[in-house]
């Protein structure tokens, strides 16, 4: 089963390029995820039934090129099976006349909500129809490499605005707080083609956590961003983006 939804680019979601912003590609990525899994019985209000919860844990977008303000996005979005103990999605995203915008793929795992212990989720998820050998992107997520030299380094504070339903940083907090901490020549001089996150371990509020981010050398222009808990150095999250 593939999922749909349609999306607008309202003002809100736009940046000053005048075009969607990726945190808006983001969210409606999201969302649509999370639409499906609520029609088929498995989104938060499901899985909270069970004492169970959806935790994003790997994710890769692959963006052709944005949409305009005012512009339609149609998302499309389908489960691929389990791997070990996480499930693939999988998603493309099209403009009004079919046009390929982009296409990403995501791992999620399944948590006890009351231990936040890792379950197969089996009994429950086998009806969940899957689409095993569909693929927006076929590569296997992989674990991002470690920042080792940061030209960039910021610190945020872990608002009550920054939550979720299970409580902590919602996941693309993680990336504005990377985006946020860019130079402006960086943030708005050229195009994200490509965003990848590795999801490690959750901020709680009041957390204060450091962003530092380090520029790739050689090849296409990249970057490495490692969000770290300012109060012990363990890891939150890693991530690398690819501009054009």
């Amino acid at each position: 089963m593939i999922w749909e939804d349609s999306y607008r680019v309202r003002s809100y979601d736009a940046d000053p390029s005048g075009r969607a912003s990726l945190t808006a590609i983001f969210s409606y990525l999201l969302e649509s995820a999370g639409n499906h899994a609520e029609a088929g019985g498995f989104g938060f209000t499901g899985m909270l039934a069970r004492e169970l919860v959806w935790v994003l844990t790997r994710f890769k977008l692959v963006m052709d090129r944005y949409p305009d303000y005012g512009g339609l996005v149609r998302v499309q979005t389908w489960g691929k099976g389990r791997e070990g103990l996480f499930y693939t999605r999988d998603y493309t995203l099209q403009d009004d006349a079919g046009g390929l915008l982009g296409k990403a793929t995501s791992s999620w795992a399944v948590l006890n909500a009351v231990t936040h212990k890792p379950e197969s989720g089996d009994v429950f998820m086998r009806d969940f129809p899957h689409n095993p050998d569909h693929h927006a992107l076929a590569e296997k997520l992989q674990k991002l490499p470690a920042v080792e030299a940061p030209d960039l380094q910021d610190e945020y504070r872990v608002r009550l605005s920054d939550l979720d339903f299970n409580r902590h940083a919602n996941s693309m907090r993680y990336v504005e707080w990377i985006l946020n901490g860019l130079d402006p020549e960086t943030r708005f001089g050229g195009t994200f083609r490509s965003l990848e996150v590795n999801y490690l371990a959750e901020a709680k509020p009041g957390d204060e956590v450091v962003v530092r981010t380090q520029r790739i050398a050689g090849g296409a222009a990249a970057l490495l961003s490692a969000v770290t808990s300012k109060a012990d150095g363990r890891e939150l999250a890693r991530a690398r983006i690819e501009l054009g």
